[in-house]
């Protein structure tokens, strides 16, 4: 039995308008009725992946969601949560009031909440990011759920990649409990340090004792750099950038020819 973890904006879903090539979607099925396993690692929030599946078909075990912040069972039963330290709440509630020039929200477990709107061309021209981005001024109720919420799991910033780095900058340094990662180009979100894709695979890894070579990962983005190092069964999409790319020990530009290249291994 083999278990598959696998990324989906820029791996499943390749034209990022949640559509899916129907190879793909013909060989997620194969690989799930030859007895293995299936799960979504994506820094989309539970409710929004799920939906997705549901509307493709998609059966899976597990979703990784949040970059690996929750992790949620096939009943979408929460499992697993990495909430941000409440230590670090202030400052990264600072840096948020600090830079009212960028688009910012925050996840309260699995709801999006607006906190700075402003309009940037980068982001409000991107198809991609319809339906995610901050379009209102939420700072009164947004500052006591940083302050207090339990279940405050990622602090994100929308904008110019050179205002991004600056942020991310900044924010590395509050402590070592935290870390900012971009997500993509224009999208950099703080989360516990302890939060990745890879994380949230070795919990299911423990919880089912499979092995290291028993597990498949793909992926195209910064954000899946630790679950394709975690297995040399690892698939990165050749559309990934050079610092990714050298990551995955198989270069693909679909996901069902995974199954061409380990067809021996999967039953």
């Amino acid at each position: 039995m083999k278990w598959w973890f696998s990324d989906y904006d820029g791996t499943i879903n390749l034209k990022h308008d949640d559509s899916i090539d129907k190879r793909d979607l013909d060989f997620i099925s194969s690989f799930m009725d030859r007895n293995n396993q299936f799960a979504i690692a994506s820094g989309r929030l539970h409710n929004e992946i799920k939906d997705v599946l549901k509307n493709n078909n998609i059966k899976y075990n597990y979703i990784i969601a949040c970059n690996g912040a929750a992790v949620y069972d096939k009943n979408d039963k929460l499992v697993q949560s990495l909430p941000i330290p409440m230590e670090d709440r202030q400052s990264i509630l600072n840096l948020l009031l600090e830079n009212k020039d960028l688009i910012s929200g925050y996840c309260d477990m699995d709801e999006r909440k607006d906190f700075n709107s402003e309009k940037i061309s980068v982001i409000h021209d991107n198809p991609f990011f319809i339906g995610s981005v901050p379009l209102n001024n939420n700072h009164v109720e947004g500052e006591k759920d940083i302050l207090n919420s339990g279940n405050i799991n990622i602090i994100y910033f929308y904008g110019e990649e050179k205002s991004l780095s600056l942020v991310q900058e900044k924010a590395n340094k509050i402590s070592d409990r935290l870390k900012a990662i971009k997500t993509h180009t224009n999208v950099l979100e703080i989360v516990n340090k302890e939060v990745s894709k890879a994380f949230g695979i070795k919990f299911i890894m423990k919880k089912h004792s499979i092995e290291v070579g028993d597990i498949i990962t793909s992926g195209d983005g910064e954000n899946d750099i630790e679950m394709l190092d975690l297995t040399p069964n690892s698939f990165v999409m050749k559309t990934a950038k050079p610092n990714v790319l050298k990551h995955g020990n198989h270069q693909i530009d679909n996901v069902f020819e995974i199954g061409e290249i380990m067809k021996k291994d999967l039953g």
